[in-house]
């Protein structure tokens, strides 16, 4: 399976993903798996919805934006792409968020 870049649909501030946290989630496109009972099969198809449509041309931007307004971010998928996933954890985790994974 070829790599590519990690797209994203949105992202939007939650209280309920993320037990005792304001999360800012973004929801990761492009999930290979399609796994039965998905309850985001808007997110097996690869595509974004924003300017670079690549989340980390787009990532610290946003985070500077809700720094002190949340105290978590949380990735729904990112499956396709581990180490550009693991790099978004880093640099959220550089900023002092705490993070979380969603994934199948």
């Amino acid at each position: 399976m070829e790599t590519l870049p990690l797209k994203y649909t949105g992202y939007a501030v939650t209280f309920q993903e993320v037990p005792n946290e304001t999360s800012l989630i973004f929801n990761i496109s492009g999930c290979p798996y399609k796994c039965r009972g998905c309850h985001s099969q808007y997110l097996w198809e690869y595509t974004g919805e924003y300017t670079g449509e690549y989340i980390s041309e787009e990532i610290e931007q946003i985070l500077m934006q809700y720094k002190g307004l949340v105290t978590c971010v949380c990735f729904m998928g990112g499956d396709q792409n581990l180490a550009e996933l693991k790099l978004l954890l880093i640099k959220c985790k550089s900023l002092e968020f705490k993070t979380c994974v969603y994934s199948g």
